[in-house]
Formats: C-alpha cells, structure tokens, sequence
C-alpha cells in the first residue's frame, strides 16, 4: 500500500483521472467487455468547494435531461491540511485509476447511459441503489480480472484498495448508526484496517455519519 501510495498520478489529479477515462474506455471496447450505448464522455473537474466531503463522485444527468454533459468530480487536498496530508491525500496512479473505473468506465456513467436508454419509463426514472452502486464495485474486480494492468501487482493492490475502502464505509456505517461507533473510532478503523490517509479517513468518518 505504501509503495502504490507513493505513485502518485503524473500531473495533478484532474489531468491524471482525464487521461485514465480516454484509455479506459478504448479498453473495454479492445476486450469487448461491455456495450457503450452512445457516444457521450465524462468531463473531469474539480470538485466545488461545498463538494469536498469526498475524494471523487460522478454528476449524471437524468432521464428528462438532454444534451448534458456527465462530471466526474474530483477534489483537491484542503489547503489548511498540513502539508504532509496534502501529499499523502492524493491517491496513488492506481488507486485513482480503480476509482476512474467506479466512477465513469466500466463503473457508474456505464451504468446511467445504458438506465437512462431504457424502453421502460420506470427503468429510466428508478435505477436502484443497491444495484448502481453493486455494478460500480463489481467493475472494479471485474477490470482487473479482465487484465487491466497486466498482472501489475502495483495495479492489483490499487484494486485492492478500493474494495477495502468499501468494506470499511460498510463497516462504518452500521457502526455508527447502530452500535454506538464514535466519530474517533470511525475515523481509526479507515486509518487503521482500511489503510487510509488520515486526511481520508476523517473524511469518511464524517461521511459515515450523514
């Protein structure tokens, strides 16, 4: 984790996560992974300052919107972070390409180009959680096992991160909503066994409890 960590992206990481989309998407077109209905992209920018609360997220249009672009948000450290949790906040190259999957290809904007196309209005206008986010996670092992990275352990452990960082926000979300987990305690289980940054990890906590 250290090592991959330390990889970090060439450029800052909206340039990194545009460059990651252009070579994503031609991948699952070279293994003929999935179909790509239409020939819309995602715009890469940088999260607004009220949207920080999260490292990266995706704006879709919905079905009765036409002609608008999709934005794969992505933020900045905060520059009142010391500066050793600025460094460590931005994601290595391969953690940051995992996230590019969730997000964009093969991951969410999949996902709401294929929903937003249904013949059924009720398919168009309901895209359930569990199975927009289920297919966004699936997708990320999916595109390893499909061989992004060529066997790079360095990609793997990228992978490997993402998922992590999932079991924990389950994790932290029953937790603190059920069981008495503290804010303190949220925050140590995504530093601790989620291997996060500690700038993420009090994040995430504050995410969990919202």
């Amino acid at each position: 984790m250290a090592k991959m960590s330390a990889h970090k992206p060439a450029g800052n990481t909206v340039e990194a996560a545009r460059a990651q989309l252009a070579g994503l998407r031609q991948y699952i077109l070279d293994k003929d992974l999935v179909s790509i209905p239409g020939t819309e992209q995602a715009n890469v920018m940088e999260s607004p300052p009220y949207q920080r609360w999260n490292f990266a997220y995706i704006d879709i249009p919905g079905p009765y919107e036409k002609n608008l672009p999709s934005v794969y948000y992505v933020a900045p450290p905060d520059p009142k972070w010391t500066k050793a949790e600025r460094d460590a906040y931005i994601p290595g190259a391969a953690d940051l390409e995992f996230t590019s999957v969730h997000e964009v290809w093969p991951g969410h904007f999949l996902n709401f180009l294929h929903a937003n196309r249904s013949p059924d209005l009720f398919g168009r206008v309901f895209v359930g959680y569990a199975f927009a986010e289920g297919w966004a996670h699936y997708a990320e092992e999916m595109m390893w096992e499909a061989g992004l990275g060529n066997g790079d352990a360095e990609t793997h452990i990228g992978q490997i991160s993402n998922a992590l960082l999932r079991d924990a926000r389950f994790l932290s979300s029953i937790g603190l909503h059920t069981r008495g987990m503290t804010l303190a305690q949220s925050e140590a289980l995504f530093r601790d066994q989620a291997l996060q940054d500690a700038a993420t990890s009090r994040q995430q906590a504050a995410r969990g409890a919202f």
